[in-house]
C-alpha cells in the first residue's frame, strides 16, 4: 500500500541502516537498525504506522540532505549529498 508520509526507502544490512525518504523531501538514515525491523518494515500494510511504531524514537539518526532542496547539505555519515537523481534509488517494494 502507498504511504501517504514515506515516499521510499532502503536498508543496509552490512549497516544495518535504514534510509528512509519521506513525501516531504526530507530524509534520514537510521542506524542500528536490525534486519527483524527492516524485514517487519517491508511487510508492513502500513509503513508510516510501523515507522512511527517501531523506528521513530527508538534509535538514533542523521539527517540527509533534503531531496530537490536548492542548497545541499553534506551527510554526516561519509556519502554523497542526495539529490534528485538518487531518491530514485529508495522504494517503497524493496527486494530481499
Amino acid at each position: 500500500m502507498p504511504s501517504s508520509v514515506i515516499r521510499g526507502w532502503k536498508y543496509d544490512e552490512d549497516e544495518q541502516r535504514l534510509d528512509i525518504l519521506f513525501v516531504s523531501g526530507k530524509c534520514y538514515s537510521y542506524h542500528d537498525v536490525p534486519p527483524r525491523v527492516a524485514k517487519g518494515m517491508r511487510e508492513a500494510f502500513s509503513k508510516g504506522s510501523y515507522f512511527n511504531r517501531r523506528i521513530r524514537d527508538h534509535f538514533a539518526f542523521t539527517r540527509i540532505a533534503a531531496v530537490g532542496s536548492s542548497q545541499v547539505q553534506p551527510m554526516d555519515i561519509g556519502r554523497a549529498p542526495m539529490s534528485r537523481a538518487t531518491s530514485s534509488a529508495f522504494t517503497n517494494t524493496h527486494t530481499w
